[in-house]
């Protein structure tokens, strides 16, 4: 899936449909920077429902359009492995750890 939305777009329709889950997210933001944040981020994700990005966010919106793509491709890259292999060796994803994956997003664009 590719989305091209503006991200307040997408918190304002995660506030809609999954409110629990946007005000525990918002909670924990305003703890960023601060020691207590790990620790909050344990809690909050202990008891969160399960939700999931497609079908509870976007397949139960009515203000999202959606349009086909030809010529398009995907690939998971959900690890710097599948990355790596999505944007080619060169780009140096799995010697460099994290840091690279996002380098190697960076200039994917």
């Amino acid at each position: 899936m590719l989305s091209v939305t503006p991200a307040a777009t997408l918190w304002a329709l995660a506030r809609r449909q999954l409110p629990l889950h946007a005000d525990r997210f918002a909670r924990y933001a305003h703890t960023l920077g601060t020691p207590v944040a790990p620790l909050r981020l344990e809690e909050m994700y202990r008891d969160l429902p399960k939700a999931d990005f497609s079908r509870d966010l976007v397949a139960a919106s009515t203000d999202l359009w959606v349009t086909p793509m030809q010529g398009a491709g995907w690939s998971d890259c959900g690890t710097p492995e599948r990355l790596e292999a999505a944007i080619g060796p060169a780009s140096g994803v799995v010697k460099s750890g994290a840091r690279g994956a996002d380098a190697a997003i960076a200039r994917a664009g």
